[in-house]
């Protein structure tokens, strides 16, 4: 179940309908269907009797948006997931890093140095589940920066789940982002960029397959 579906489940009304979608993207490689989908729920109504009942507690709760983008493969699981957690595979189709699929372990990816940020982003695995689920925090950016590269600090969960045809269903979730004007370009630019690793993913693994990292 989606955040957004979740939290209207609940009660909280989604702000804009608009935000709340998921299309099939055009120009997929074959064989591979990519979604997305974008929430922005005003999730203050969950509590908003807690609030009510006790006045005398001031809380602030901050709204953020996620993507979710999706992609079957024809790789059984335990090949995706090497290409998630393996450091070598995942620098081929994501970014130069030091993974570890173990709980608590930190590590860094390795970007392109913009202006005054490194390039650096730091992460730590909340948890894993081999072969099957991997979520890690990632921030690290600079507040100067408008798009890429600006300060986030936000959650990435990659989980896998089996196909009947014995393929690979693989669910990247990213949230965390602010819903605030000066977070729109960055939010933008990481919908793109989500879309981008998965085409490259689609791309290399059947090279990573047959010739390793």
């Amino acid at each position: 179940m989606e955040l957004c579906d979740l939290a209207q489940r609940w009660g909280a009304p989604a702000k804009d309908p608009k935000l709340h979608t998921q299309a099939q993207t055009k120009g997929s490689a074959p064989g591979v269907a990519l979604k997305f989908a974008s929430c922005r729920t005003d999730i203050r109504a969950l509590f908003l009797p807690v609030l009510l009942t006790r006045s005398s507690i001031l809380a602030e709760v901050s709204e953020t948006r996620s993507i979710l983008t999706e992609a079957d493969f024809e790789y059984p699981v335990e090949t995706v997931w090497q290409a998630l957690t393996d450091s070598e595979w995942l620098a081929v189709w994501f970014f130069p890093n030091d993974i570890q699929p173990v709980v608590g372990h930190k590590f860094t990816i390795w970007g392109r140095p913009i202006e005054r940020w490194d390039g650096e982003f730091r992460c730590e695995v909340l948890a894993a589940k081999a072969p099957n689920m991997i979520s890690f925090r990632w921030f690290g950016g600079h507040e100067e920066l408008k798009a890429f590269g600006r300060y986030m600090d936000t959650k990435v969960t990659w989980t896998l789940s089996p196909l009947p045809n014995g393929g690979t269903h693989f669910s990247f979730v990213h949230e965390g982002f602010g819903t605030d004007p000066q977070s729109d370009a960055l939010y933008d630019v990481m919908v793109k960029g989500s879309e981008s690793v998965l085409r490259s993913l689609t791309k290399r693994l059947p090279d990573l397959v047959k010739y390793g990292a």
